[in-house]
């Protein structure tokens, strides 16, 4: 595709996009990227290096295209994409491959199926979509960060180098119908693309979970650099005001490091701060005195020249040194130089071993004729031969491991009670404690821990998106007492427990949840829009629990901040009290469950505790938590309502069957306690029976509240 349009007389720019300056700036961004995954807490806004490499790559391909097309006339899509892909795709895949052997080498087997799954993606360079998927699904979300995770980032890259040449494409044809310059008609583009990803960054998905990683959410700063490689030679600037924008841009770039936070909702407006510092770093050009002049020196050159290849190198050996016994061992300088030190000789290695060769080198295959059609032909073989070379293995394996997952499933389903050697919660017990026998293997099967769930009570969730009511009841219709466990998925996995209490006594228990709906009177937001069906449930919920006056509520809700938008600390609260009144002014006895100890944020917070019990380099006993940490790092606003209504409700508190004095525990009484890192196994939660028996029992007890008012409501019908 080769559309010709007039050349016109434009200032010449093509010594743009091959800056000395800009190869520092790229160096910048890598480190920054580099220094934060290795030390997080110093270099905590180290991930803006993505962001400021959004906006060169935007800077330079546009620059790239639109010169072109003021230098021949034509766009060469084919050549354009031929070039991309023999730069980018031999790095990419040794990186992929390497990484497939070192997870199944040494990463915990809880990792291997995942990690097939986004080399897979990564391949295909639909990365950033995948971790999207798994953001909104409820049972993926708690996945560990893969080795491969990392190519998020390039994978937006590669769409962004797909379509915008389309649409630069696109714009000469209406330039050439309408006479208007190129510039003119991709301006119009840039910016509609700049405003609309913009918007969508900072209002509608700002703080929704995938938000990060989405296309539509960083657009919008490749959009900026695009839309300023266009305004380029209109744009005259006095030098000492470059010099000065330029020291401006630098600042603002490495005060991000420091001053940004992974808990803010980025991107968003506080993206702004680093990608305007790009700009003005790119608009002091190499004036006299500009900050240029320091990136442009020869050493940040050089690490501008294989950035590329740090940050493929880098992420993969940040994770997997933690996996092998004898660099986790080191102190953590020394595994900080082993990490750097490594990662540069390799990114060396790469520069010139894959990266030139497949360029200008013996792997070229032809790619240095001068012949068009040859150069592209061979570029698209080579480029599918890597891809294919990458693609397949990970399928392979994908498909390996997937049936491997069945079996040790299908062999799971075994386990229904926990054996008497597997005392759970018992070993807790602070009057008799269950001792526990030494060389069991854990139960269950940690690779596979994340479906330990009991799939009668899964299916009383009621389906994230769906109007749908879906009560379970469970013991005796008709018995004497009357239970009702309501809430989100934290209370559901108290459900088999509460099961075993009413097949004790006889009596009935209904189950009533909604995965991520906290049960107060309050709205739950996704991707910035009010989740309609959360709030319809809870009402219906409401209507059936107040028309059947159950002997006993009992609510269970996850921390605040676990999943998706929800409402300020205030609201919460008010909303929590309005509506658990509702149910006291029925004259229902009303109990709440302190949520359940928080596996994250301790040493080994970037795997699950499945993962920890797996690791190669720690034992069960390192699989731990500070209590203080693991019961405080998100505020439980139940527990906070319940103090200031502790005359009517009450409080169930588990914590000490979790917890002891100091630590919180992922194994106990050879049980793994979660399934990742704030829900609970079946099996362990089973255990918990005996202890909830008696509070249970306690509570019913207390005499009931008097109802305000007899209102009779219809029950709701249940399917």
């Amino acid at each position: 595709m080769q559309p010709k349009i007039s050349p016109q007389p434009k200032m010449n720019t093509s010594s743009i996009a091959y800056r000395n300056d800009l190869q520092g700036l790229r160096a910048l961004a890598v480190i920054a990227v580099l220094f934060f995954h290795i030390w997080p807490d110093s270099f905590r806004g180290g991930f803006i290096g993505v962001d400021v490499f959004f906006v060169i790559s935007g800077f330079l391909i546009t620059t790239l295209l639109i010169v072109e097309i003021e230098k021949t006339g034509r766009l060469d899509l084919g050549n354009f994409w031929a070039r991309r892909m023999r730069r980018l795709l031999p790095a990419a895949t040794l990186v992929i491959i390497v990484s497939l052997f070192l997870a199944f080498k040494y990463m915990p087997e809880t990792d291997w199926l995942n990690t097939t799954k986004q080399a897979f993606a990564s391949s295909l360079y639909f990365q950033n979509w995948m971790l999207v998927l798994q953001s909104v699904d409820y049972m993926a979300r708690e996945a560990s960060a893969t080795l491969v995770q990392h190519y998020w980032s390039l994978s937006i890259e590669e769409q962004f180098y797909i379509a915008w040449p389309l649409i630069i494409f696109l714009a000469v044809a209406i330039g050439r119908g309408t006479l208007r310059s190129i510039r003119s008609v991709a301006l119009i583009f840039s910016t509609v693309i700049l405003v609309a990803s913009f918007s969508i960054s900072a209002f509608v998905y700002l703080g929704a979970p995938h938000g990060y990683f989405t296309s539509t959410t960083r657009a919008w700063e490749l959009s900026l650099g695009a839309t300023l490689a266009i305004l380029w030679p209109r744009i005259q600037l006095d030098p000492i005001f470059r010099v000065i924008l330029s020291w401006v841009g630098l600042t603002l770039v490495v005060a991000s490091v420091f001053v940004i936070k992974q808990d803010q909702n980025f991107p968003g407006y506080i993206a702004l701060l680093p990608t305007f510092g790009t700009v003005f770093l790119i608009l002091g050009n190499q004036a006299s005195g500009a900050a240029g002049t320091l990136l442009g020196y020869q050493p940040m050159r050089f690490v501008g020249d294989i950035s590329y290849a740090v940050y493929l190198w880098h992420w993969p050996l940040v994770v997997v040194s933690k996996q092998i016994p004898e660099i986790a061992k080191l102190s953590s300088g020394l595994q900080a130089a082993f990490i750097i030190a490594t990662t540069f000789i390799l990114s060396i290695l790469t520069k010139y071993f894959v990266e030139d060769p497949f360029r200008t080198g013996v792997l070229t295959f032809g790619l240095r004729t001068k012949n068009r059609k040859i150069f592209v032909r061979s570029s698209i073989i080579t480029a599918l031969c890597l891809i294919l070379l990458s693609s397949s293995l990970s399928t392979y394996k994908w498909i390996e491991e997937d049936k491997r997952w069945t079996e040790l499933k299908n062999r799971e389903k075994e386990i229904i009670h926990p054996p008497d050697d597997y005392p759970g919660a018992r070993a807790m017990d602070a009057v008799n404690p269950a001792p526990v026998p030494e060389g069991k293997k854990v139960i269950p099967n940690p690779t596979i821990a994340e479906y330990n769930m009991d799939g009668k009570h899964a299916h009383c969730m009621g389906l994230t998106g769906s109007y749908a009511i879906r009560p379970c009841e469970f013991g005796n219709r008709n018995g004497e007492r009357f239970i009702v466990l309501a809430g989100d998925s934290h209370a559901m996995q108290y459900g088999t427990a509460l099961e075993k209490v009413a097949t004790l006594h006889n009596w009935r228990l209904l189950v009533l949840t909604k995965p991520a709906c906290p049960f107060g009177e309050f709205p739950v937001y996704y991707e910035g829009w009010e989740r309609a069906e959360c709030t319809f449930w809870k009402k219906e919920v409401l209507k059936l629990i107040t028309a059947q006056k159950p002997d006993l509520l009992i609510i269970g809700t996850a921390r605040a901040g676990l999943f998706g938008q929800i409402a300020s600390p205030e609201k919460q609260i008010a909303g929590y009290k309005s509506y658990w009144q509702k149910f006291l002014d029925a004259g229902i006895r009303v109990a709440v469950i302190r949520d359940n100890p928080l596996m994250r944020g301790g040493k080994y917070s970037y795997m699950t505790p499945a993962g920890c019990v797996l690791s190669r380099s720690k034992s069960v006993s390192d699989c731990k938590n500070p209590r203080k940490k693991a019961l405080e790092s998100l505020k439980d606003y139940l527990v906070t309502v319940q103090e200031a209504m502790k005359d009517t409700v009450s409080l169930i508190d588990l914590s000490n069957y979790f917890c002891d004095a100091e630590f919180c525990y992922s194994v106990i009484g050879n049980i793994l306690v979660y399934r990742d890192y704030h829900h609970i196994t079946d099996v362990y939660g089973k255990t918990l029976a005996p202890y909830l028996d008696k509070i249970v029992q306690n509570l019913l007890k207390k005499p009931a509240p008097t109802p305000v008012s007899v209102q009779q409501q219809a029950p709701l019908n249940q399917p």
